[in-house]
């Protein structure tokens, strides 16, 4: 294993954090291959896939739009071969002004100085974290709740629309 490989992943994936935290999508989608595939961390259990550069462009197009200031603070990060894993806390503000936080983490296959893979974990249910900030509305005949919920996977991160019946099924919709 060449050591230069795996410095030369850890800068591109930092490289990407430093572009995020810019909302410079254009600088983000440079450092992605174009046949890249990113896994978001929500709808449980399995996430949801997004496959080629337009996709994943339209994925953290949505992120920054729902989660004004996004930043990703990188706590840890590891990289092995073509490998590399983040652990960060990823922060916003939320509608009424409020910063709020999630700790996050993200692995990365880098090829060729470009990230071919990434995909999103949580810490914690972003459904909770957004029925707290947010509050639910409550359908008066049906006793559904609805919530609009993020799960930034890293943010990452994927806006889904969270259906909770009255028993509390929690069942996501995109």
């Amino acid at each position: 294993m060449k050591m230069s490989r795996v410095e030369s992943a850890l800068r591109v994936v930092m490289e990407f954090s430093e572009a995020f935290n810019r909302s410079d999508m254009d600088a983000m989608m440079r450092l992605m291959s174009d046949d890249c595939v990113l896994e978001s961390s929500g709808p449980a259990p399995d996430g949801a896939v997004y496959s080629g550069k337009a996709a994943v462009s339209g994925y953290w197009e949505e992120c920054m739009r729902g989660m004004p200031g996004a930043a990703l603070a990188i706590e840890q990060i590891y990289g092995t071969g073509l490998r590399c894993v983040i652990l960060c806390k990823l922060e916003w503000t939320d509608a009424a002004g409020r910063r709020r936080h999630i700790r996050a983490s993200g692995v990365f296959r880098v090829e060729n100085g470009l990230i071919r893979e990434q995909m999103s974990y949580l810490k914690g249910s972003c459904r909770e974290e957004k029925r707290r900030v947010y509050g639910v509305n409550r359908h008066e005949e049906t006793g559904d709740e609805k919530a609009y919920a993020w799960h930034p996977g890293g943010l990452p991160y994927g806006c889904h629309f969270i259906s909770m019946r009255a028993a509390g099924n929690g069942r996501s919709q995109q």
